[in-house]
Formats: C-alpha cells, sequence, structure tokens
C-alpha cells in the first residue's frame, strides 16, 4: 500500500494491472457502462481479486483517478525541478497543466463518452481534488494556500473550459498570460 494524494491505494504489479485495465475500460465505456468483470478480464485477474483490493466500482474509479492525479504531480514536479523564478515556475505549472489535460486518454476519453459523470467529479464535486492540488502547489511554489488555490481554480477554469481569448494552443501565449496575470496575482 501507499498514499497517494491522502488515500490508500494498492500499487504492487497486480494493482497497477487492474488500474490500468480500469482506465482503458472507463476510457472506452464511461463509467456507467463499465464493470468488474471486464476489468478484471482486462487486467488477467479473477474478479474477487478486483473486489478484494477496491471493493466497489467507486473504490476502482477513485484509486484510478488517484492514481492519475499522482503521475501528474511527479511530472509536473520533474518539469520545475530546474526552475527557480516563481513566475517562471507558474508559467510551466500552467502550461503542463492545460496540455496534460488535452492529451490525456482516460480524461479525454471520458470526456467523449460520458462527460455527465466525469464534469460533476472535476467540479462540484472535487473538493478533494482541490484541496490536494492546492496543498501540492502551495508546498512547490512556496505560496500561501489561499493564492495556491486561486492558482488551481484558475488553471481548472482554463483546463476544463478551454475556449478563451488566449491562444492555449500556443506554448508561448500561454506561459505569456500565465507570467503577466498569474504571477501578479499571486503577489498581490
Amino acid at each position: 500500500m501507499t498514499l497517494v494524494l491522502g488515500q490508500a491505494i494498492e500499487v504492487d504489479e497486480i494493482g497497477e494491472r487492474i488500474l490500468d485495465a480500469a482506465a482503458v475500460e472507463f476510457h472506452h465505456h464511461g463509467v456507467r457502462r463499465t464493470n468488474l468483470d471486464d476489468v478484471a478480464r482486462r487486467a488477467g485477474v479473477a474478479r474477487i481479486t478486483v473486489y478484494r483490493r477496491f471493493a466497489t466500482k467507486t473504490g476502482v474509479l477513485q484509486a484510478t483517478v488517484l492514481r492519475e492525479a499522482q503521475r501528474f504531480l511527479v511530472e509536473l514536479d520533474a518539469a520545475m525541478t530546474d526552475v527557480d523564478d516563481v513566475d517562471d515556475r507558474v508559467a510551466e505549472a500552467f502550461l503542463i497543466t492545460i496540455r496534460a489535460g488535452e492529451r490525456h486518454p482516460l480524461l479525454q476519453g471520458m470526456l467523449a463518452v460520458e462527460p455527465e459523470s466525469l464534469l460533476p467529479a472535476l467540479t462540484t464535486g472535487a473538493g478533494r481534488l482541490l484541496a490536494a492540488a492546492t496543498a501540492h502547489l502551495s508546498d512547490r511554489l512556496a505560496l500561501d494556500p489561499v493564492r495556491a488555490e486561486v492558482l488551481v481554480r484558475v488553471v481548472q477554469s482554463f483546463a476544463l473550459t478551454p475556449a478563451s481569448v488566449v491562444d492555449l494552443t500556443d506554448d508561448d501565449a500561454v506561459r505569456a498570460f500565465a507570467r503577466t496575470h498569474l504571477g501578479p496575482l499571486l503577489r498581490s
């Protein structure tokens, strides 16, 4: 067991296979049409193995989402390792988050197949995820928690609703926006 964003999930080889299989099933079929028999079959394990580790489909979904969030935070940390300036760190964090959302197969698949299930989990039901992201950014960017939360909520809005006057397809424009608008917001 390991803690991922404050929750314990199984991450040994079998747990990884189950979560990999669940991610594929959720991507292709959404939450409602995915069943744990299909996850078990794709993972090459017995159905009871899935139930012993995660108990319910909701448990599998939560563990899958938490694992994906943890992977993203590792990617984010790695990209910002050598960036010392706070404005540059904010700009890189913003860009990496926008790009990660655009290319993440589970997120994009579920948005295409079952947005009505995913969007509440990323908005009104995202309290724990937002709190974890806020704590992470507060620590990594040396921000007080209120400013970190403002940044998380702004990034969340751009990631979920990319239509904007800001050209989010241009990396330099995304960085410039973050340096010009988010950096000063965090220092005010």
